[in-house]
């Protein structure tokens, strides 16, 4: 999937992500712990917090797969539908990350981009995805599902 450069999840979420690190480390000091048991990376406090809505449906997650082509960088929108807001990319996951599943619905249909080395795919599907506050959804051609989210 072509894309004119790497960018975070939203504005803010580097900000965010740093805080939360240095408040950890400021609460693991004064407990009279290390930083060596805080965590390695700001995705590891991202997944923390997102490990609250993993309660929901615990049965349900999803791993992003580039396909075998193209780049391994894959986009999440803010919504389903065939909206210009919609198809407005919010942030990116790797391949090979997982995420809980809130649910699924349908939406705009999506193709994969065999020219560039991806398998081919296509699906209207789309499941909504939450990393702490923040909601994405992510289309079915780039993700393997694992479980039955309800219908969103």
């Amino acid at each position: 999937m072509a894309m004119e450069g790497f960018r975070s999840r939203d504005r803010y979420h580097d900000l965010r992500v740093a805080a939360a690190w240095a408040t950890g480390l400021l609460a693991l000091a004064a407990c009279g712990g290390s930083a060596s048991s805080a965590p390695s990376s700001s995705r590891a406090v991202q997944h923390t917090a997102a490990s609250a809505s993993r309660a929901a449906n615990p049965q349900a997650k999803l791993t992003f797969d580039y396909l075998g082509g193209g780049s391994k960088v894959i986009q999440v929108y803010l919504g389903p539908n065939n909206t210009l807001h919609d198809r407005t990319s919010d942030g990116t996951f790797l391949d090979g990350e997982e995420e809980p599943v809130e649910c699924e619905t349908e939406g705009r249909t999506v193709t994969s981009h065999p020219e560039v080395g991806e398998q081919y795919r296509q699906s209207d599907e789309w499941y909504e995805i939450r990393v702490g506050e923040h909601t994405y959804w992510v289309t079915a051609v780039y993700a393997d599902i694992q479980g039955n989210p309800p219908h969103c």
